[in-house]
């Protein structure tokens, strides 16, 4: 992410680029209780979003 804003800098469209990167919570097949994304374990309630641009400028976790 650090290089995709370096690279949105020096071309000029920081200010006006939102970017957002987010992730599937992967895949813990029959590792808990025999299911398959189903079920209310972190591994499969847990999912990365990391979000930056204008109007996003103070971090936080949700």
């Amino acid at each position: 992410m650090g290089r995709l804003r370096k690279v949105l800098e020096e071309e000029g469209y920081a200010e006006n680029t939102v970017f957002v990167f987010t992730s599937d919570h992967g895949c813990h097949f029959m590792t808990l209780n025999w299911e398959y994304k189903r079920s209310a374990q972190n591994s499969s309630l847990r999912v990365p979003m990391l979000i930056h641009g204008p109007g996003f400028e103070s971090a936080r976790q949700i």
